[in-house]
């Protein structure tokens, strides 16, 4: 089927689609290619006679009036059209007691096979849809160790249909090593997290390459979580912020003969573990903020108080107050809320403390520097010897020691009465001189003061690092996922892969005019899925190819489709992206396109376009109506005709008469048509479809430039 025929029989099934009979009163008739027209008319005139047994006198009428001119109209026809004939007609009037009965013929643009006669209060446009239906259909699969979700793309469409959860043990492994669910990991994009949270950000997280000695950051990792009864709690000697850790975990011990791993349980006070000394990160935030807004953000934060999972800053100066409800406003995009209490101002943060942090976090060292300063009052962060703030919170003590080693500054954790407090205090550290490096000027060693053995009931988790094989724990090095599991995990992911294959063949099976597979996914589980016969031979040949993404699930669909452009040439969604990227290109750097209908139409009558891009949602008509004010000619969305029609004219108060009515696309199409210009529809199921759309819906590229 051509493109401009898929188009008009669209709107004309949308069309269809929106009529309802008040009664049973709407006739569809499908009449199958070769089929005997006087043998159809015959059960028609049947059809007839059983109507006049309709009880309802209004009903009767139309579906008698109805068939009667379906009957008329098939015998002015000299023979069936070669695919077949389909017949819609019936009462259209929205107006209760008023007849309209409209008839439509189409020959189908594929040969017809159904017979029927069929009387409803809609009309019957299921075989129509499925000569519409794409023919050009991918499968899709993307996976995880975690979840896998498998769908198809149907011409510009995908379509998600079944999302398979992993049943890896490991996720919930009896034994294995970790971390208390609130140690903090160091975020590439500024952020500090709680191991926790860290499946909602999907960042990379700060690891080191013992090969080339220095710290990295990676997103090649799996969570682990389980329920953990004893673990043990290390403080230090030196700057490092606490750590509680089970048993079996490993560290990285200094030892005179290098570096050894040790499982907490073994660890002794005085073993000296690795710290990172420096921190380097990628900001992605705005930077738009003011220095000495972020000072002030820092000072008031540093005085403010915590109530019912809201930040609570009150000040007797208004302008501070009001600077920094800016800067929340500026750097978060929270608003709050400032009113007066008393002599006081109060400005109330509806987020935690650790979130509202963490979008301070992610602004340039610059910016942030200028938030510790206010936060430690501080001149200069980087000259300061001594500096004490306490913190009513563990977590924000532990985001301020982490984020203090972006600029180098050692800082000394301690719990107190009335919190914690963050110390930096470089003598009591010897000066930063003669901090022992190892390595390289990234690692530190910091000594165990104190192992204490900790009863708990609560969740502990732990990452899986493949390359690197650690990660860094409130700043503190410790090894990753306990290879002793590998063995289990890997028989688990193998009967996961083999349920995921099993889905998605059994899916893409169905699926006659499947014309390949692509496969995606954060991990290497995607490798592991096509280096075993886990899929059926006749989907394994049709693989096209692998994509990374770094998403699974619906989203991971759909940048799976973005990401195989490459794999997609031959489908419509590929050409039909590229092309209105190419013509938005155009449009910015005022090339060789033009874009509003009345451009659009001269450039086309000078024979000026290449190629003309119509929205398939582009529903404009041109109307020639008539008034008190004489004829006039204009361009309407089609649903505006019903409102237009018997309006009165606000120039000479007489009411407008509607005299003819054309459809712009034709109108566009006769036009390109005269000078063979190429004409390429564009749907509105893609992102870049609804942009065009929201353009105007119509488009050129043009052979040379229309004064």
């Amino acid at each position: 089927m051509r493109e401009e025929e898929r188009r008009k029989l669209r709107k004309l099934v949308d069309e269809l689609q929106r009529i309802r009979g008040r009664h049973t009163e709407l006739i569809s008739v499908y009449i199958p290619s070769g089929y005997n027209l006087v043998e159809m008319i015959n059960m028609l005139e049947s059809e007839r006679s059983t109507a006049m047994n309709i009880k309802s006198k209004t009903t009767r009428k139309n579906v008698l009036a109805a068939l009667e001119k379906i009957l008329h109209y098939l015998r002015l026809l000299k023979e069936l059209p070669e695919n077949g004939l389909v017949v819609f007609c019936g009462n259209v009037s929205e107006v209760e007691g008023k007849t309209d009965i409209k008839l439509w013929a189409i020959e189908p643009p594929e040969k017809l096979e159904t017979k029927f006669y069929w009387c409803d209060q809609s009309f019957v446009l299921e075989p129509l849809k499925e000569m519409l239906a794409e023919k050009e259909v991918y499968g899709l699969i993307v996976l995880d160790a975690s979840e896998a979700s498998i769908g198809l793309l149907k011409g510009k469409k995908i379509i998600h249909l079944k999302r398979i959860e992993s049943l890896v043990p490991a996720k919930t492994i009896k034994g294995g090593m970790c971390v208390k669910k609130d140690t903090l990991l160091q975020l590439e994009d500024g952020s500090v997290v709680a191991i926790e949270d860290l499946e909602k950000v999907r960042e990379k997280i700060l690891s080191y390459s013992f090969e080339g000695s220095k710290p990295t950051y990676v997103n090649s990792y799996e969570i682990f979580k389980r329920r953990v009864r004893k673990a043990y709690e290390l403080t230090f000697e030196e700057e490092a912020c606490s750590l509680i850790l089970t048993e079996e975990h490993r560290v990285f011990v200094a030892t005179q003969s290098g570096i050894k791993e040790k499982p907490v349980a073994e660890l002794k006070v005085g073993d000296k573990l690795l710290s990172i000394q420096s921190i380097k990160v990628r900001a992605t935030a705005d930077n738009s903020v003011s220095k000495g807004s972020l000072r002030v953000l820092g000072s008031l934060l540093r005085k403010g108080r915590l109530s019912k999972g809201k930040i609570i800053i009150r000040d007797k100066d208004p302008r501070a107050i009001e600077v920094c409800r800016e800067t929340v406003e500026k750097v978060a995009g929270i608003r709050a809320r400032v009113k007066k209490v008393g002599n006081w101002y109060e400005m109330r943060i509806p987020k935690g403390i650790d979130e509202m942090m963490n979008h301070v976090l992610k602004l340039s060292d610059e910016l942030v520097k200028e938030f510790l300063e206010g936060f430690f009052d501080v001149g200069n962060i980087y000259r300061c010897d001594k500096a004490k703030v306490r913190v009513g919170n563990r977590r924000l003590a532990n985001q301020l020691h982490l984020t203090l080693k972006r600029f180098s500054v050692r800082a000394r954790l301690r719990e107190s009465r009335n919190g914690f407090e963050v110390e930096i205090d470089e003598k009591s550290f010897g000066g930063k001189k003669r901090a022992r490096k190892v390595f390289s000027k990234n690692l530190v060693t910091v000594a165990v003061k104190e192992k204490k053995l900790v009863r708990t009931n609560e969740t502990f988790y732990d990452l899986y690092v493949p390359r690197f094989n650690c990660f860094f724990a409130n700043g503190i090095l410790v090894h990753n996922s306990q290879r002793r599991y590998d063995r289990i995990r890997e028989d688990a992911i193998n009967e996961y892969l083999k349920k995921v294959g099993e889905i998605a063949s059994n899916l893409f099976l169905q699926e006659k005019e499947l014309k390949g597979v692509i496969v995606g996914g954060p991990g290497y589980i995607k490798e592991m899925l096509l280096k075993k016969n886990y899929l059926h031979y006749q989907v394994r040949n049709k693989i096209l190819g692998v994509k990374d993404t770094g998403y699974t699930g619906e989203y991971g669909l759909e940048e799976l489709v973005d990401r195989a452009q490459d794999l997609l040439k031959e489908a419509s969604v590929a050409k039909e992206k590229e092309l209105v990227r190419k013509f938005f290109t155009e449009v910015k750097r005022k090339g060789n396109v033009v874009y509003k209908l009345e451009d659009v139409v001269k450039a086309l009558s000078y024979g000026a376009v290449d190629t003309l891009l119509i929205s398939d949602s582009f529903d404009k008509v041109e109307i020639k109506a008539r008034c008190g004010c004489g004829e006039r000619v204009e361009t309407v969305e089609r649903n505006e005709l019903k409102t237009l029609e018997g309006k009165v004219c606000e120039a000479c108060g007489e009411k407008v008469e509607v005299l003819e009515v054309r459809d712009v696309a034709e109108k566009l199409i006769d036009l390109a048509k005269k000078y063979s210009t190429k004409i390429e529809y564009i749907s509105t199921e893609t992102k870049e479809g609804e942009q065009f759309k929201s353009l105007g819906g119509v488009g050129a590229f043009l052979r040379f430039k229309v004064e």
